[in-house]
């Protein structure tokens, strides 16, 4: 469903995976839904809110791509206590997640034993932020995260974690 300009529409489509989720486990049937998406919708913190009860509902997400949506810390908050450890990929690239957003998602995110990729361009995470993920992930993944734009040279040194961590950054231009 990427570029589909969903906007509001995103959380009646949520609430309807959500209704097919609940049919199915009340009939004993299986709600098969691992990957989703939802790149350049512009969804925002509300529907990110609504997909986050979604995954939660499903419990088994492996790969969530939700780029491009204007989410703000809220909506980061929501995705974060929504992940899951089956998660191998999330790419939350090119929305406002902020120093602020940052602190809420490393406050509520578990262990993400197996998470291959995190993707966190262009947040606005600024160095206190890439710091932040960076300690909360660093601890136990064998990953690669990219926060491109978002630091200069002079702070990755400042930033690079003792593990096994592979980031992938671009400086932003000094003026």
């Amino acid at each position: 469903m990427n570029n589909c300009e969903l906007c509001g529409d995103g959380v009646t489509i949520a609430e309807g995976l959500i209704q097919g989720f609940e049919k199915a486990t009340k009939f004993s049937k299986k709600f098969e839904l691992h990957t989703i998406g939802l790149s350049n919708n512009r969804l925002g913190d509300v529907e990110a809110q609504k997909f986050a009860e979604l995954f939660i509902s499903i419990g088994r997400m492996q790969k969530i791509e939700m780029d491009k949506n204007g989410i703000r810390p809220s909506g980061f908050e929501a995705l974060a206590a929504a992940v899951n450890n089956n998660l191998k990929t999330l790419d939350l690239s090119d929305n406002a997640m902020g120093i602020t957003g940052a602190k809420r998602f490393v406050a509520k995110i578990g262990g993400l034993l197996v998470l291959e990729r995190l993707k966190l361009s262009n947040c606005f995470l600024g160095p206190e932020g890439v710091k932040d993920i960076l300690e909360k992930f660093s601890r136990d993944s064998r990953s690669t995260i990219e926060v491109r734009n978002e630091i200069v040279i002079a702070d990755l040194e400042n930033l690079r974690p003792a593990n096994s961590w592979t980031i992938v950054y671009e400086p932003k231009k000094k003026k």
